[in-house]
């Protein structure tokens, strides 16, 4: 999801905020809580013209790349059924 600025906002001082010399910045809390940017969250940097634009990564399901992997001919309660009257 990106969010785009279209017209041009002159900064408060408070809301400019420097870069750090690992190229860090700070979020302001406002700002992160209103687009969901919580500590984890993944965001991509586009550049598109002058523009540096923040996205917002998308959210994937860890175990999409699983799905699938084992070709079972039977159902998956009917597997572990069967596993658990063999075992003793």
């Amino acid at each position: 999801m990106a969010y785009f600025l279209y017209k041009k906002v002159v900064p408060k001082a408070e809301d400019a905020m420097r870069i750090t010399e690992r190229g860090q910045v700070i979020i302001p809390k406002p700002i992160r809580e209103r687009y969901g940017l919580y500590p984890g969250t993944e965001v991509q940097f586009v550049e598109r013209g002058h523009c540096l634009i923040i996205e917002k990564g998308q959210v994937q399901d860890p175990w999409r790349r699983y799905r699938g992997f084992l070709k079972l001919r039977k159902r998956a309660d009917e597997v572990v059924r069967n596993l658990r009257q063999s075992s003793p």
